[in-house]
């Protein structure tokens, strides 16, 4: 705390041993604070040293694709500066407005930004707030392939200008179920077989209801959550609060890892089958991108192969 909360939380702690205190026997100090305020930063990094040491792979690829989301939205903001462009400016509309680059940029800040975010829940020992955001990233994900393979939903969709407009388009688009029907007619489009179409509709449709316990705080979410099981020893469960390294944290990085793989390879193939678009890998920054992005395929491949 600063000084000045300090003080103020001095006061107060003053005030309250003076009566409630009194009568039943008690004294507050202000090291109360102190102390329980180190117990968390104490608990957060033994969490933080266990997760990156019994799950240094999977944070290993998750950090890799992030570098590679990071990657592209400079490469496509550094060429930008030279008025040049990788989406067309009449790529949604004849004005240019708004530009195609950075509607892409956007998605990108976002999925990395929300990638990174589940990380750092995972470091800190809280994985049940990790797979309610994991959930929500999934989506985003999902959401982005779908409106960057069809212009004419992603008119529809930059088109809102207010909070109202805002839900209204996203029902109109994703309602009612219409984002994982428009995700399965998407990879129908990209070349999958029916097969694996469907294989990958009831993956997606059994990770999202199991994901969306940690949202609407199922019993079984909340209890599982607050109890998660030791890596040291899986059958002792310590209890979450404040943050304690979670063994579950494993599955959660591991679900994290395949939507970016898929999302990874559907992007390529959005912009080289649909669009027939060159990513311009002479641009230094463009490169790194595609090293990294090509590193973390391979690599998630062999891990998948391994296991």
């Amino acid at each position: 705390m600063h000084k000045q909360e300090r003080n103020i939380i001095a006061n107060l702690i003053k005030q309250i041993n003076r009566g409630v205190g009194v009568r039943y026997g008690h004294r507050a100090v202000l090291a109360d604070f102190d102390a329980f305020a180190s117990l968390g930063r104490s608990c957060q990094k033994e969490a933080r040293q266990q997760v990156n040491n019994y799950l240094r792979n999977e944070l290993f690829l998750t950090r890799l694709a992030i570098e590679s989301f990071a990657s592209l939205t400079l490469a496509i903001g550094s060429r930008n500066k030279k008025d040049l462009h990788f989406l067309p400016l009449n790529f949604i509309s004849e004005t240019g407005l708004p530009v195609p680059d950075v509607i892409l940029q956007s998605f990108l800040v976002q999925i990395c930004n929300y990638t990174d975010s589940v990380i750092s829940l995972v470091e800190k020992g809280v994985d049940n707030p990790a797979r309610a955001l994991l959930r929500t990233t999934n989506e985003l994900l999902w959401q982005s392939l779908i409106l960057l393979a069809n212009k004419e939903l992603l008119s529809g969709y930059v088109k809102a200008e207010t909070q109202e407009d805002s839900t209204r388009i996203w029902y109109q688009l994703f309602g009612k179920g219409k984002l994982t029907k428009q995700l399965h007619e998407l990879e129908k489009t990209l070349g999958l077989s029916e097969r694996d179409c469907d294989e990958m509709k009831t993956w997606r449709s059994s990770s999202q209801e199991f994901y969306s316990q940690a949202i609407h705080h199922s019993f079984i979410a909340v209890t599982v959550g607050a109890f998660p099981r030791s890596f040291e020893d899986s059958e002792y469960c310590n209890t979450a609060l404040l943050g304690h390294a979670s063994m579950n944290s494993r599955s959660t990085l591991i679900h994290l890892n395949y939507q970016l793989y898929f999302f990874f390879l559907f992007f390529d193939m959005i912009f080289k089958r649909i669009y027939k678009l060159e990513f311009p890998l002479e641009d230094e920054f463009w490169y790194h991108w595609f090293v990294c992005k090509e590193c973390f395929i391979c690599l998630f491949q062999t891990s998948k192969r391994a296991t």
